[in-house]
């Protein structure tokens, strides 16, 4: 039975849990990535068997047999889902298959994670999410840092103030002195993340140059709330999705190399102005009413 894994362990089986996982998504019909995916985990499985042959069950009653895992295994790639695959992963199989020990699960995910890397599409997904996580857990500490640099003065007849009077700024010895406005102020750690903001008309801007080089802007306003934002990855990287029922007009114009131009209008006053190339990848975008842009899924939606 050993020799014949090599032939292949799960057959299409494998192959449809993986598509069924992706079902609903933005990659659901992406055939290249959905056998991408299953070529690793077969092959990660192989190595599995090869070392501890039946001892956890064949493959058709070990835990990889389980639909949850091979759903597990997937979202794990995938941003959101920030979790330890080995500890995730049911150890249960079926038939009265021996449960796997977490050593062996270890080892199993260990191969998996290997073979993903291998595989220059695979690698680049995984990085990418690594990177999001590291982003998104950068953006929310943006006020936390910034309460610890500067210090609001309230009062008691405006407990809230809509400007920056009277707040105060500590430097790298803990020395405060007043808050100037319009002026840009630089923060360095020790782990190499820089830090660039200004105070303005009630308006927050902060620019982070994160572990990875990479720089993101973002403007606030006193109460965290987002008024704009640079996006971290290229423009070209997005997809601006339009539900169809919205469009009130859209004009397409053609312009030179095989670019062109959308302008278009939809409901409730929402208007989208924007520069494809002839890859159909994003170039520039204007955007007006409304708009909700999800960094993690690479898309922009209009907001209702």
């Amino acid at each position: 039975m050993i020799g014949e894994i090599l032939l292949g362990i799960f057959g299409n089986t494998i192959y449809d849990l993986i598509k069924s996982s992706l079902k609903d998504s933005l990659i659901d019909r992406d055939e290249d990535l959905i056998g991408r995916i299953h070529s690793t985990i077969e092959e990660a499985s192989k190595q599995f068997f090869l070392k501890y042959g039946d001892q956890f069950g064949e493959p058709d009653s070990s835990f990889l047999a389980r639909q949850s895992n091979i759903e597990t295994i997937v979202k794990s790639m995938f941003y959101g889902n920030n979790f330890e695959l080995a500890t995730a992963l049911s150890s249960k199989g079926f038939d009265g298959a021996k449960e796997v020990d977490q050593e062996a699960l270890f080892f199993f995910t260990s191969k998996l994670f290997d073979s993903m890397m291998k595989d220059f599409r695979l690698n680049k997904i995984i990085t990418e999410k690594n990177h999001i996580q590291e982003s998104k857990e950068t953006s929310n500490k943006i006020l936390e840092l910034l309460n610890n640099l500067v210090q609001e003065k309230q009062n008691e007849t405006n407990p809230k103030q809509e400007n920056f009077d009277g707040w105060t700024i500590r430097d790298a010895f803990g020395n405060e002195s007043q808050l100037i406005e319009g002026k840009q102020y630089f923060q360095k750690f020790p782990n190499g993340l820089e830090y660039s903001f200004m105070f303005k008309a009630g308006l927050i801007y902060v620019e982070i140059l994160d572990l990875h080089g990479q720089k993101s802007y973002y403007e606030l306003d006193i109460n965290g709330n987002v008024k704009g934002t640079k996006f971290p990855y290229r423009l070209s990287e997005y997809k601006l999705i339009l539900p169809e029922d919205q469009i009130v007009h859209k004009n397409v114009i053609q312009l030179a190399n095989g670019f062109y131009r959308e302008v278009i209008k939809l409901k409730w006053d929402k208007q989208a102005d924007v520069v494809y190339n002839h890859n159909g990848e994003l170039q520039q975008i204007n955007l007006h009413g409304g708009w909700e842009v999800k960094h993690n899924e690479r898309i922009i939606i209009p907001s209702f």
